[in-house]
C-alpha cells in the first residue's frame, strides 16, 4: 500500500485568501479540487509539494450562475452536481451528459469541472462540450485577473498555460438557441469506470426552415488538445438533416483525426468508429432539434 508523502494542508475561505497565500508558496503548492488525479500523483511520488491547498471551502468557485444570456460554472462544482442541474440540463444538457459519463458516482461526487479541464487530459470528458460551446475561462492570481478562449490554455497533452500562482476560476459561455440539440457521445473499453478512447460533443441548430443554421463538431480522446472541427461543420451548414451530409461530416472529422495525429496502429480502428459516433451524434442532436428532448444523463448513449 502507498502512503500520502507528508505535506502542509491548507484550505483558504476566499479567493483573497488563496491569492495571498499563492504569491509566495505558489511554486511548492499543488491546489487539491476533487483531488482525484492529484490524490494519485502524490502516492505515486509523482509530485511532492511542501503544501496542497483545499479550494473547495471557497463558495463562490462552486456557483452555477445564470448571467442573463450566459452560464457561469465554478471551477470547483462537481460532476455530479452538473449532471443533476436541472439548470444544466434544460441549457446545455450535453455538458450533463459528459458530466454523467465520468467514473463512478464516487469520483463524479468529488471531481470537479476545474479539476478535469486542468489537467488537460486529450481524453477530459467535459472538454469538448465546453470548447463546442466556446467557453472562455477566467483565471485568478494575486496579480488580478484574465479571461482566455478554453482552446488558448492548451499548448499540448496535460499542459496548459497558467503560471504557477494562477488558478481557474470559472467557465462561462453563451446559452444556447431554443432551437438548438446537442449530444455527447463517448466510447471506452467498457460501458462504465472508463476513460474515454473517442468521444464526440456536437451543437445543431436549426433554421425555420428546418434546415442547419449552425453546426459545431469537437472530438474527444483522439487529437493533442480539443478542437471544432471547422470543415466538418461548414460542410453541414445549410443542408437538411440526412443520412448522407452526416456521412461526409463524420468522413472529414476522421479525416482531420489523421492528420493531425498521424497514422499509428490505432488507425484502422479509430477512423471509421470516429466518422459513425459522428454520425451517430449528429443524428441524434437534430432529432433533438425537432422535438426539443433531453437525454437523461443517467441513460447513456453509445454506439
Amino acid at each position: 500500500m502507498k502512503y500520502l508523502p507528508k505535506f502542509e494542508y491548507i484550505a483558504p475561505s476566499s479567493v483573497n485568501e488563496l491569492c495571498k497565500f499563492l504569491q509566495y508558496h505558489a511554486d511548492e503548492t499543488r491546489i487539491l479540487a476533487g483531488g482525484t488525479d492529484l490524490l494519485i500523483n502524490l502516492k505515486k511520488g509523482e509530485v511532492t509539494p511542501k503544501y496542497v491547498v483545499d479550494i473547495t471551502r471557497i463558495r463562490e468557485l462552486s456557483s452555477i450562475r445564470d448571467e442573463q444570456n450566459r452560464i457561469s460554472i465554478g471551477a470547483t462544482a462537481t460532476h455530479t452536481e452538473l449532471s443533476e442541474s436541472a439548470f444544466v440540463l434544460s441549457e446545455v444538457p450535453f455538458l450533463a451528459e459528459a458530466a454523467a459519463s465520468i467514473g463512478s458516482a464516487q469520483i463524479r461526487n468529488s471531481g470537479t469541472i476545474g479539476g478535469n479541464v486542468i489537467n488537460a487530459s486529450p481524453a477530459g470528458d467535459t472538454i469538448p462540450p465546453l470548447v463546442a460551446l466556446d467557453a472562455t475561462v477566467r483565471i485568478v492570481s494575486h496579480k488580478g485577473e484574465r479571461r482566455a478562449l478554453l482552446t488558448e490554455i492548451f499548448p499540448g497533452p496535460y499542459k496548459t498555460t497558467l503560471s504557477s500562482d494562477e488558478f481557474l476560476a470559472d467557465i462561462t459561455f453563451t446559452k444556447l438557441s431554443p432551437r438548438a440539440g446537442t449530444c455527447f457521445l463517448k466510447l471506452g473499453r467498457r460501458r462504465a469506470l472508463a476513460i474515454s478512447r473517442i468521444s464526440i460533443a456536437v451543437i445543431l441548430v436549426a433554421g425555420g426552415d428546418g434546415r442547419i443554421q449552425e453546426a459545431r463538431i469537437c472530438p474527444g480522446a483522439v487529437l493533442p488538445a480539443a478542437s471544432r472541427i471547422v470543415k466538418a461543420e461548414e460542410a453541414l451548414l445549410g443542408a437538411y438533416p440526412s443520412a448522407e451530409v452526416f456521412q461526409e461530416a463524420g468522413r472529414i472529422v476522421a479525416g482531420e483525426m489523421v492528420a493531425r495525429s498521424g497514422r499509428r496502429s490505432s488507425t484502422p480502428y479509430k477512423e471509421p468508429v470516429v466518422n459513425n459516433l459522428v454520425q451517430h451524434a449528429l443524428s441524434i442532436a437534430a432529432e433533438r432539434c425537432r422535438k426539443g428532448e433531453v437525454q437523461i444523463p443517467g441513460k447513456r448513449q453509445g454506439l
